[in-house]
């Protein structure tokens, strides 16, 4: 397109014979050439280092101040209706036609008198329009482009089929990334209650070293809890911005984990010796530690328990750092 920078990149140049042959392609009047050869490698860390320079100058995408939320999810589990009931406004669907794809764009919204953006991130290609083994890899794109850019993300499950082997990666995603989850429970509606019941206190067990975390059943077609959602997202937004006084982690924490030590390992005797929150937004923890090296997971998800006796942090993985007493 017109104003968009124009690079040549000559393929095959294997050799200082064929660069020099391949001169003439100067005549083209397109600047920079650069010479590279698949084959070989030859000139490709030149044209790494020049695209690296060349993005540095490009000023990124402004993102917006304030909470950001997105619905993520696998394909057809309804993310693009609920998202269309929550703003109220038509979106457009992609297509493969030239100029209809949108990248994330923030749709401004408020809530109790609180401005706010959801990610908007196009929603799903046509199925006519795309590979039906295309899909649900574009879909999972979609979705981990807008875990990015998102502060909470609001996983949406399929009532048939709750917790596939895909919601539970883009879990992991969500626990890696650092970001705040309220899992939302879609179609529903097609369930009778004491199913719906039964359904939600399932995914609760499933994610329990989450727990607190809000799980909502709501229905895109009836209407059935859409205003609930901004609600639990604010929850736990909110909740993310909390910071625990040093003073009361460990007034509160060190009684409790002497009164339960970690087991002996050996000659080993590991240990928690100082607690303190380094981070909000997933909520991190410094533990000063002895023998860190031979502390169990199970000990540390017992420490993460205690921490949320003292603060829920309703929606948030909580990350634990270990330092070695004495380092």
């Amino acid at each position: 397109g017109p104003n968009k920078p124009l690079w040549l990149l000559v393929n095959k140049a294997d050799n200082d014979t064929l660069t020099q042959a391949g001169s003439e392609f100067y005549r083209l009047g397109v600047e920079p050439v650069f010479f590279v050869s698949a084959t070989t490698g030859r000139g490709i860390q030149v044209l790494r280092e020049a695209l690296q320079a060349f993005v540095q100058q490009v000023p990124a995408e402004e993102i917006p101040a304030g909470p950001r939320f997105a619905l993520i999810g696998r394909p057809n589990v309804g993310k693009s209706s609920l998202l269309n009931a929550l703003v109220r406004a038509p979106r457009a669907l992609v297509s493969d036609k030239p100029g209809t794809t949108r990248d994330a764009l923030y749709e401004p919204a408020e809530w109790q008198g609180r401005r706010f953006f959801w990610i908007d991130t196009a929603g799903l290609r046509r199925k006519a329009r795309i590979p039906s083994h295309s899909l649900e890899r574009y879909a999972a794109l979609r979705s981990l482009e807008a875990l990015f850019h998102a502060d909470v993300v609001l996983l949406v499950l399929d009532a048939a089929e709750p917790l596939t082997g895909q919601d539970l990666a883009l879990l992991r995603q969500a626990e890696q990334k650092g970001r705040g989850l309220v899992l939302l429970v879609n179609k529903t509606d097609l369930l009778p209650p004491d199913e719906q019941k039964r359904l939600l206190e399932w995914i609760r067990r499933r994610v329990r070293p989450l727990d607190p975390v809000p799980i909502l059943a709501v229905s895109a077609l009836t209407g059935r809890g859409l205003s609930d959602i901004p609600k639990a997202a604010f929850q736990v937004y909110d909740a993310g911005q909390h910071t625990l006084p040093t003073r009361l982690l460990n007034d509160r924490l060190l009684p409790v984990l002497r009164q339960h030590p970690h087991p002996v390992v050996g000659t080993y005797h590991p240990s928690v010796r100082f607690l303190q929150q380094v981070g909000t937004a997933p909520p991190t923890f410094l533990l000063h530690v002895r023998h860190g090296d031979k502390l169990r997971s199970s000990y540390l998800d017992f420490v993460r328990k205690q921490i949320r006796a003292l603060y829920p942090f309703t929606g948030w993985w909580i990350h634990l750092r270990l330092r070695e007493e004495g380092e």
